[in-house]
């Protein structure tokens, strides 16, 4: 059997000792979610293209997706909730956001553009019209 060092990841037991000694300290962290992007998938088909975010914790409420001169944004706006309860260390929140997509000029087919949101996932579709849906491989010649 061969054993693998990994330097830069921490042992179970320097992570355990870490968590213990510093559990009455105040954490002095930066916050990795302060300027939050979620996550992007986007796919072509022939009659459409289909985009999908991954934003958990979240309703469909929340959501504004606005279209303006190609360009499609997605945001959501989030007031941080004010709990009376307190965390010790707390990793994860839901935080707004702003994400837009340049779409390509005279291809899509505006007024059919639709949303849902299912289980962390919205999922945006985007049809093409069918100036964009002919519009295959092309070989050109060269002269």
């Amino acid at each position: 059997m061969r054993t693998t060092y990994f330097p830069t990841r921490p042992s179970r037991m320097s992570s355990v000792l870490d968590d213990f000694f510093n559990l009455d300290l105040p954490a002095v962290k930066f916050n990795l979610n302060e300027n939050w992007t979620p996550k992007a998938n986007i796919q072509e088909s022939d009659d459409a293209w289909h985009i999908e975010l991954m934003v958990p914790g979240m309703k469909k409420e929340d959501f504004v997706l606005e279209l303006e001169n190609n360009r499609l944004v997605i945001k959501a706006e989030l007031e941080e909730s004010k709990e009376d309860t307190k965390y010790n260390y707390r990793e994860f929140s839901v935080r707004s956001f702003e994400r837009s997509f340049n779409l390509p000029k005279g291809m899509v087919d505006e007024e059919k553009i639709s949303a849902k949101y299912n289980e962390g996932i919205l999922n945006v579709e985007v049809p093409k019209l069918e100036i964009a849906k002919n519009r295959g491989l092309r070989t050109i010649e060269i002269q």
